[in-house]
């Protein structure tokens, strides 16, 4: 079970951002919403985990019907970006974890300051220290770098695409509302023991817990407004429906289907039929014999997909 209706999804969706993605947190406050009350917690949180894929799913389907080849290759620089950043985070939080031991070896070693050892034990931790800090600088620099020659291949695949741009930026909002959230977490869980920690962390590596907040305040706020601008894109120009030079299967096959639910006296089952076709031209963006169509048969599978679109959206209204 689904949401009922697009007043319960985007109300669902709000919340799922606002809560940074927490399945469990957004199913409470959307249980005690009045919108809500006729689904129980199991079909709330199958709903939740349902709209969490198609976010992506559903940007990564308006990139296939609007760009076809490019999709690929856009997917992986997203996913490479989102995996570049959970690890900068896991061995920022492996650096992190080393420098508190290190603080721990220092403070028990001024305990013992009648240590014959004293001396040279506190300039090795200081030489340690020193060579995490340079560490982390060499981490950050080998990221920045990665994440320069990612940004340029967006730029390449993009290209002057607004349309394009768009979309590509609002899965990549929502990535790094993600990466954000985590790296927050990772950074909460080491500093929670003691003020002194978050205060050592900012002294030595310039890390402020209370920036990183702000940063998945500013991240969420991104993702809703990149949501918003997906929602508002435009539907490019109507293409001329005359579809009789679709002589070659699918296209002729899915185009005498859509012309039959368009043509349904019944608009309710007319709708049903147009979304049934909608799901299965997806199937075929996705299916093995795609890439052996002819460029003119993927571009007519194209034009009737975003016929059907059209057509669903006016007996939606």
């Amino acid at each position: 079970m689904l949401f009922e209706n697009l007043n319960q999804f985007e109300k669902a969706k709000r919340v799922f951002i606002e809560t940074d993605g927490d399945i469990e947190r957004t199913t409470s406050l959307l249980r005690e919403m009045e919108e809500f009350q006729n689904m129980n917690d199991v079909d709330i949180r199958f709903a939740i985990i349902q709209l969490n894929e198609s976010i992506g799913d559903r940007i990564l389907n308006f990139l296939s019907s609007s760009f076809g080849g490019d999709v690929k290759e856009l997917k992986t620089v997203l996913d490479q970006m989102k995996n570049q950043e959970l690890k900068f985070n896991e061995e920022e939080f492996q650096i992190y974890d080393e420098f508190y031991d290190l603080l721990e070896k220092e403070r028990q070693l001024r305990k013992d300051k009648s240590n014959p050892d004293y001396t040279s034990m506190m300039e090795d931790i200081k030489a340690k220290k020193n060579a995490l800090n340079t560490r982390m600088k060499e981490l950050t620099k080998t990221h920045d770098e990665i994440f320069g020659a990612l940004e340029q291949k967006v730029k390449d695949l993009t290209g002057k695409s607004n349309r394009k741009k768009k979309y590509f930026n609002a899965q990549r909002a929502n990535d790094v509302l993600l990466t954000k959230n985590e790296r927050y977490d990772k950074i909460k869980a080491i500093t929670q023991k003691s003020k002194e920690r978050e205060k050592d962390l900012e002294d030595f590596f310039g890390v402020s817990k209370e920036d990183l907040r702000k940063d998945v305040q500013d991240a969420r706020e991104d993702a809703l407004k990149a949501e918003k601008k997906l929602d508002d894109t435009p539907e490019e120009k109507a293409p001329d429906h005359d579809f009789s030079g679709f002589t070659q299967d699918p296209e002729k096959y899915l185009v005498k289907k859509a012309e039959r639910a368009t043509k349904m006296a019944n608009n309710v089952e007319g709708l049903y039929k147009l979304k049934s076709l909608k799901n299965e031209i997806r199937g075929i963006f996705m299916g093995p014999e795609y890439k052996m169509y002819s460029e003119e048969q993927k571009k007519n599978i194209h034009s009737v997909y975003d016929y059907i679109n059209r057509e669903i959206k006016k007996r939606s209204k």
